[in-house]
Formats: C-alpha cells, sequence, structure tokens
C-alpha cells in the first residue's frame, strides 16, 4: 500500500468516527475527530464536509 492509500484510509476512517461521534452528540470527540483526519489529510473533502455540522 503506498503512503498516500494510507493517509487517505486513516482520513477516511477518522472521518467516520467523527460521523458517528456526531451522531450521538458527542462534539467535541466528533471535533477532534475531524481535526485529526484534515491533520492526516490537508483539504480531504468528506471531513471538510462534516467540519461545519460539528460547529453548529
Amino acid at each position: 500500500m503506498e503512503i498516500i492509500e494510507f493517509t487517505e484510509t486513516v482520513a477516511f476512517n477518522l472521518n467516520q468516527e467523527a460521523e458517528s461521534l456526531l451522531e450521538k452528540g458527542e462534539l467535541e470527540e466528533a471535533y477532534a475527530a475531524c481535526m485529526k483526519a484534515l491533520e492526516t489529510v490537508p483539504y480531504y473533502a468528506l471531513a471538510c464536509k462534516i467540519f461545519p455540522k460539528v460547529l453548529q
């Protein structure tokens, strides 16, 4: 597996975690997971999509 694919997989998994936490109402944890996804892959589209929901 290439490094790019690995980092995208990590970002995807973190984004999934953020979505799950958001559904549970765990906003601080969702925010942290979303930020980690964006740190892993800046401008990661899925994390950028969920990030505003976390901030609401």
